[in-house]
């Protein structure tokens, strides 16, 4: 087992919630085998305990505890702002789909029944990990760029949002409006599928009118959403305007300076991506440019003159 083990796990923190001693015992001797460093809490007011002032890696939790059981335990974890990225993997006897539903809407991302098969336990424990670690990655990029970035899972809780979007328009604000979750779950399966049909949705955020624009998937079933306040629709017409674009020209323009493929835009603004590259050819003899890379730069340096010049 220890071969299957990657470097990574000598800097991840495991936390096991497991009221029997023998399986705490046994638990805890395979991750430190592993090169885990091994927290361990008995009931689930312990774990919340240790969550409080501690961040694990991943979590490993016995879903029938005595007092607070481990449903209840986990949705109070991910309450807690330092863990609601952690994955939480459940263990227990229970395999009936009831069991595993309640574990999977309380917030845990897996389910090992018991007795657990060691080897299998650390591989699904080391690839949540992996994921919810990409998914942090990407977190501290957006928040590093300055973008109004929300993200949100199927149940309507907002995970984490950029510090734009925290000031500007959901300080405190912990839940999807009910309309915007059924919006959210459409695109999500329609994504799945390969198969927009609306991509973003008209929102009032704190009294200001503004877009939530689909933006794709994220690890540990994180959806990922860009605010548009529509005093971004300034920024269009100062391209539009400038280069003297056509309003399709300056949406193309808008979104590849954003980072979109062809592919991508061609499904925001629903045109072909071969009818995106022929207003790319168009915008690149206005801007005087030559691909793509050249416009962005050219484009944002515009758009800085205009916002801090």
């Amino acid at each position: 087992m220890n071969a299957m083990l990657s470097e990574d796990a000598k800097r991840s923190v495991i936390l096991v919630v497991e009221d029997s001693p023998e399986s705490l015992g046994m638990l805890h001797e395979t991750l430190e085998r592993g090169g885990y460093t091994v927290l361990l809490a008995p009931n689930g007011e312990r774990a919340l305990e240790i969550v409080t002032h501690i961040r694990p890696d991943g979590i490993l939790m016995d879903a029938l505890l005595p007092g607070m059981n481990g449903f209840e335990t986990t949705r109070r974890i991910k309450q807690l702002a330092n863990a609601r990225v952690t994955p939480v993997l459940f263990m227990t006897g229970l395999d009936d789909t009831e069991h595993i539903v309640e574990g999977l809407e309380a917030g845990g991302v897996d389910y090992i029944v018991k007795p657990i098969n060691a080897t299998e336990m650390i591989a699904r424990l080391k690839v949540h990990m992996d994921n919810a670690q990409d998914a942090q990655t990407a977190k501290a990029a957006l928040e590093i760029s300055g973008q109004s970035i929300i993200a949100a899972d199927l149940k309507g809780r907002v995970i984490w949002a950029t510090p734009s979007v925290r000031k500007r328009f959901i300080p405190g604000v912990t839940k999807l409006r009910s309309q915007t979750l059924a919006w959210l779950r459409q695109i999500a399966l329609q994504a799945e599928l390969n198969n927009y049909s609306e991509p973003y949705i008209e929102t009032d955020c704190r009294g200001q009118s503004a877009q939530l624009i689909y933006l794709g998937q994220s690890g540990n079933q994180q959806y990922l959403m860009r605010v548009r306040d529509h005093g971004e629709n300034t920024t269009r017409s100062v391209i539009k305007d400038y280069f003297e674009l056509t309003g399709r020209e300056a949406d193309v323009l808008l979104w590849l300076v954003n980072g979109k493929s062809n592919k991508e835009i061609g499904e925001i603004l629903s045109i072909s991506p071969r009818t995106v590259n022929k207003y790319l050819d168009h915008v690149y003899v206005k801007l005087g440019v030559e691909n793509r890379t050249a416009a962005a730069m050219v484009t944002m340096r515009r758009i800085a003159d205009h916002l801090y010049g």
